[in-house]
């Protein structure tokens, strides 16, 4: 009888130990979260300037230059990628 609440108790503790690390993994993960907020910039655009070279030039390292144009364009709210030089763009701009 002894025995058996002995084992209770260590099934018990084992079981708190596994749900208690199981529950800080979900809560904190195993890696930190960058929080990100879009910034924008007003460009104005030259001649000879187009949305790809636009994109190139303000787009973060780890996004891809066609994703920035496609960001650009949303932000824009324009169908096509020319632009005229003389008008401007807000550029949308990742901060941490």
């Amino acid at each position: 009888m002894r025995s058996r609440k002995l084992t209770y108790l260590i099934l018990t503790v084992v079981l708190t130990v596994m749900v208690t690390i199981s529950f800080g993994v979900l809560v904190f993960g195993s890696e930190p979260v960058i929080q990100t907020r879009t910034v924008y910039k007003q460009v104005e655009i030259s001649v000879g300037d187009t949305l790809w070279d636009l994109a190139e030039e303000y787009k973060s390292a780890d996004v891809k230059t066609e994703h920035m144009v496609d960001s650009i364009m949303k932000a824009n709210d324009m169908n096509s990628t020319n632009i005229k030089a003389g008008h401007s763009l807000l550029i949308p701009i990742q901060k941490v």
